[in-house]
């Protein structure tokens, strides 16, 4: 998943705090960021942070990058 954004990289510190708040199964947090320069952020699921006991086929883990993503895109438009 990647999103684009014209700003600096202040504002892209601030894009990438936003999935901090984001739901996720027992706050593991599933996601880690890999940004290319100041134009782009990529989202990628971190599998070394899933719970394969608690969540065998992985849906919380998806819903938990989902909602990470949202809020990024979320405080993206309340930036404009």
């Amino acid at each position: 998943m990647s999103f684009r954004s014209g700003r600096t990289s202040h504002a892209s510190t601030f894009l990438v705090r936003a999935p901090m708040t984001a739901p996720s199964l027992l706050n593991t947090q599933p996601w880690r960021f890999v940004a290319d320069g100041d134009m782009e952020i990529e989202l990628h699921a971190d599998p070394g942070r899933g719970l394969p006991l608690a969540d065998p086929h992985g849906r919380e883990f998806v819903l938990g990058c989902g909602a990470a993503l949202f809020n990024m895109r979320v405080r993206r438009m309340g930036e404009e």
